[in-house]
């Protein structure tokens, strides 16, 4: 017992560190804000891309589910990895300009930048989920009387399905 006190509860090494512990932390709590405010608006995007009707709009819906259903099997730390390690090379052959491709917005590193596509991108699939969900929870009536009185699908998905559906 006395070992396993010795190497996880050693005050002396935990004050040597805290202030490295503590930047880390801070920079998680940014990381996730980000990210997570833009997947809640990038899963919205998808979700609205899904719910479009009509037969003109079936690539679209399919690309958007496709999307969707692939991002949600793929575990975030490959994403990760796949996105640190393709937009930097994406930069070194020219394909992508240098500012995109290694992104040093904010005064933050690439590697912070990396970490919020990353999520965006894998959580804004969960998030498309959740808000189409929300889309379909609401009452078909809605929709139709929104029509009745002369809206669009457009106009009806945003002034009467979308703000019922993100509550």
């Amino acid at each position: 017992m006395d070992v396993i006190i010795e190497q996880y509860f050693d005050f002396t090494i935990i004050g040597d560190n805290i202030g490295p512990v503590f930047d880390g932390f801070v920079q998680t709590i940014e990381l996730s804000l980000i990210g997570g405010a833009l997947s809640l608006i990038w899963g919205l995007v998808l979700a609205l891309m899904r719910q479009l009707p009509g037969r003109p709009a079936a690539p679209i819906r399919a690309l958007a589910i496709a999307y969707i259903d692939a991002f949600r099997g793929i575990p975030l730390l490959l994403i990760m990895l796949l996105v640190s390690g393709s937009l930097g090379a994406f930069a070194v052959e020219g394909a992508l300009p240098r500012e995109i491709a290694i992104p040093t917005w904010l005064g933050k590193p690439d590697p912070f930048w990396y970490g919020v596509i990353a999520i965006t991108i894998t959580y804004g699939a969960y998030m498309a989920e959740v808000y189409r969900a929300g889309i379909e929870a609401v009452p078909q009536g809605q929709m139709e009387a929104a029509r009745s009185v002369g809206m669009t699908h457009r106009q009806a998905m945003r002034y009467v399905i979308v703000p019922q559906a993100v509550r």
